[in-house]
């Protein structure tokens, strides 16, 4: 590691540092212009309108599978249960026998 970065009190090292700095300063500007330019307005209804029928088709899409999830969850809960009983009510009938 020791010689690719110059020591602080170097020419090399302050030109480094002075070209360091005009382009974060450069990048600054840059970005300071790009926040005073207003978006078109029919660009961001456009956005917005997305984002909605985004979140609408998200919101039928989990509620179908969460709907499926909870009908199997509720079959098999049945299920065992029918067949719990089952089994207490064939003992019952094996051990009267």
């Amino acid at each position: 590691m020791d010689g690719e970065v110059p020591p602080m009190n170097s020419p090399t090292y302050n030109g480094l540092i002075q070209v360091s700095k005009k382009d974060a300063q450069k990048a600054i500007r840059i970005s300071k212009n790009c926040l005073n330019i207003q978006m078109p307005f029919p660009y961001a209804h456009m956005l917005a309108t997305l984002v909605h029928i985004n979140n609408y088709v998200l919101a039928v899409i989990c509620g179908i599978t969460m709907g499926g999830a909870i009908g199997r969850l509720h079959q098999v809960l049945s299920v065992g249960a029918r067949s719990s009983t089952r089994r207490a009510s064939d003992t019952r009938a094996r051990s009267s026998a």
